[in-house]
């Protein structure tokens, strides 16, 4: 039920911007092409791709609200990383649940153009996803040595929601 919500929330809300870190010799990527990297990631199950795509004390904390992990179980994780057994379970389950929820691969967003956004002494970048042409959704975005998808800050709406 709470993956289920928190497929739909991806939708519906948006798929937090993103990047992996690039070299002095490669430009960085923008926003909007480090989602649209990170959703074929996901879908060709490249998850070392996906995971290095994101900011992952974020992915931490999804994973510990999603699986209930007690508070040792979560400080491991964001001090030592996550293990790449936990994190491809994740991904394969993500990718499983978005196919079966939205009848389509996640690799086919719709992916727009990013607005820079400052807050908190931090660079977001706003981008609308969406899996209809018609419907889509802002994304918030952090800058940590390149753009890296924030899973947080994507789906943070769909925990608060429901206590509204």
């Amino acid at each position: 039920m709470v993956m289920k919500r928190l497929l739909s929330l991806l939708i519906v809300t948006a798929v937090a911007a993103a990047g992996c870190g690039a070299s002095e010799d490669e430009p960085e990527a923008s926003p909007a092409a480090v989602v649209a990297g990170w959703a074929e990631a996901v879908e060709l199950r490249d998850f070392d791709g996906a995971t290095d795509a994101v900011f992952e004390p974020s992915l931490v904390i999804i994973l510990a609200a999603e699986n209930g992990l007690p508070a040792s179980d979560t400080a491991g994780m964001l001090n030592d990383g996550i293990t790449p057994a936990a994190a491809a379970a994740y991904w394969s389950s993500f990718r499983d649940g978005f196919d079966a929820f939205a009848g389509r691969p996640i690799s086919t967003l719709n992916v727009g153009g990013a607005t820079e956004i400052e807050a908190g002494g931090e660079v977001w970048a706003k981008v609308p996803v969406s899996v209809q042409e018609t419907a889509s959704a802002p994304a918030f975005t952090r800058s940590v040595d390149g753009w890296a998808v924030d899973m947080v800050a994507t789906l943070a709406p769909g925990f608060v929601e429901p206590l509204l």
